[in-house]
């Protein structure tokens, strides 16, 4: 199986038509084996409370979407404080947010790339020296 890092702008076009949405199911062939930290279940919970205050989901929608989150086959792994601490580490030295660069720590301790949908975090980390650790999702191979 190949391992991927998944964060939560990606895992979102699994359950909202968005531009790369199609690229962003294909993660879930066989082949690949998709892990998120614990952190990953709050961000994608209050994407779809969002969505669903907005208007773009109905209450039952969000929650229908939310059960088909905790479905899906994803490896969660525990942050503990010495993958926070690298978290903290990586968004001093990238100029990036703490809670993208979980994402990233977990990703170079799992030694697996990270898959995001995030422009800007792309964009940031891209003039980093972690450019290799992570792929946008728009790259991915149907």
């Amino acid at each position: 199986m190949i391992p991927y890092v998944v964060d939560t702008s990606v895992a979102v076009k699994w359950f909202l038509p968005e531009t790369h949405s199609e690229l962003a199911l294909t993660l879930f062939k066989p082949k690949y084996r998709l892990k998120v930290p614990d952190l990953f279940w709050l961000e994608i919970a209050d994407v779809f409370r969002s969505h669903a205050v907005r208007r773009i989901l109905s209450r039952a929608e969000a929650e229908s979407a939310w059960r088909l989150c905790v479905q899906a086959d994803l490896l969660t792994k525990s942050t503990d404080p010495s993958v926070a601490e690298r978290a903290l580490e990586l968004a001093l030295e990238t100029g990036t947010r703490v809670y993208d660069c979980l994402f990233l720590s977990m990703a170079l301790g799992e030694e697996c790339p990270l898959v995001t949908a995030d422009r800007k975090f792309f964009n940031m980390i891209k003039k980093s020296p972690f450019q290799d650790q992570l792929v946008w999702v728009g790259d991915l191979q149907g």
